[in-house]
């Protein structure tokens, strides 16, 4: 079987309770056709010394030190020094299930002609889970199912589900001739969704999809994400983002109904993560007056026509309805009772 040749990209930043477990799962994989690129993103505690000690061990392991400007640049500088054919990320906190680049490489070999390979995956706290379902089944995405696969990442459909493509990059194969090709990068300017926006770049220039719901990564849960506190940041980077999706819309002539579901989609993840949220500590109040701000912008209140409304799913359909009749009320009692 034809040993294809993997760069593991893995961006650090004071990672140094969990780094060892994910150089660990990477360097004890059963394939050995890799290489390791480890990107320290200005790191202030230990995670420098143990890249050091692992690449005197290991010489997969790659590493460079640069200054801090967050995960997308790390990744970026990642995909820099990559040299092998294919791509894939890994979080340093999280870990990579112990076969997983043996079967990437068996889909590969069986899917040569494939642009683009996407797993599942398994979230954690504390224990990584040992009873998950070791069943799987994989599929390559007729044209239909590859077009609605896009559609609904450019949209914002982030659920997992069967024909879905998550927004993160990990537990994906890239090629990097695409990657490079057409200089596709994360962009440094959003802390939020700036890899789904990678994912959707990319895969607008692949012609063959496979999904497996095969587990090959585990995922740490992270309670000082975004979407468990309030930033003050998010609404504007949403804004920002509606007008970088629309560019990317206009650029390949999709169809605009994507730029407005794509807009309701995240006034959606404004309401439920920042206004309505119960991690967020906001007197009633106070998450009235984001509501207000929210409901008059200008792009979302201009967005609001209910041609578009009417193709959303029932229940993020009354919500925009909702919101388009600024009924505050009636939302922050639907959030208190059903989140």
């Amino acid at each position: 079987m034809k040993k294809n040749s993997f760069s593991i990209i893995i961006p650090v930043f004071n990672s140094e309770k969990f780094l060892e477990l994910c150089i660990k799962s990477i360097i004890n994989q059963e394939y050995d056709n890799f290489e390791a690129v480890f990107i320290d993103d200005g790191s202030i505690d230990n995670s420098l010394a143990i890249l050091k000690r692992y690449s005197e061990i290991d010489k997969r392991i790659k590493f460079e030190h640069k200054i801090n400007e967050g995960a997308s640049a790390a990744r970026n500088r990642g995909l820099d020094i990559a040299k092998n054919k294919y791509v894939l990320f890994v979080d340093s906190d999280d870990v990579l299930e112990a076969n997983a680049l043996n079967y990437f490489n068996e889909i590969i070999n069986r899917n040569s002609d494939i642009d683009f390979f996407q797993a599942s995956l398994l979230h954690f706290k504390n224990e990584i889970p040992n009873d998950y379902n070791e069943s799987f089944g994989e599929k390559i995405l007729s044209e239909t199912e590859r077009i609605a696969a896009i559609n609904k990442l450019l949209i914002g459909d982030t659920r997992l589900t069967e024909f879905n493509v998550f927004p993160g990059p990990v537990c994906k194969i890239y090629k990097k001739e695409i990657i490079d090709s057409y200089h596709i990068r994360f962009n440094k300017e959003f802390f939020m969704y700036e890899d789904g926006i990678f994912n959707l770049e990319y895969l607008l220039k692949c012609k063959s999809m496979c999904i497996s719901n095969r587990i090959t990564y585990f995922y740490r849960e992270n309670i000082d994400s975004i979407t468990h506190g309030y930033n003050p940041n998010y609404f504007s980077q949403r804004i920002s983002m509606i007008d970088y999706i629309r560019r990317i819309i206009d650029n390949n002539n999709l169809d605009i109904k994507f730029y407005y579901m794509f807009i309701y989609q995240s006034t959606i993840d404004i309401l439920s993560f920042n206004v309505f949220s119960k991690n967020v500590k906001l007197s009633s109040a106070e998450r009235k007056n984001l509501f207000i701000t929210l409901r008059n912008n200008e792009k979302i209140r201009n967005s609001l026509d209910f041609k578009y409304i009417k193709k959303m799913e029932l229940k993020k359909k009354v919500l925009i309805i909702l919101f388009k009749h600024r009924q505050f009320l009636l939302l922050e009692l639907i959030y208190l009772l059903f989140k």
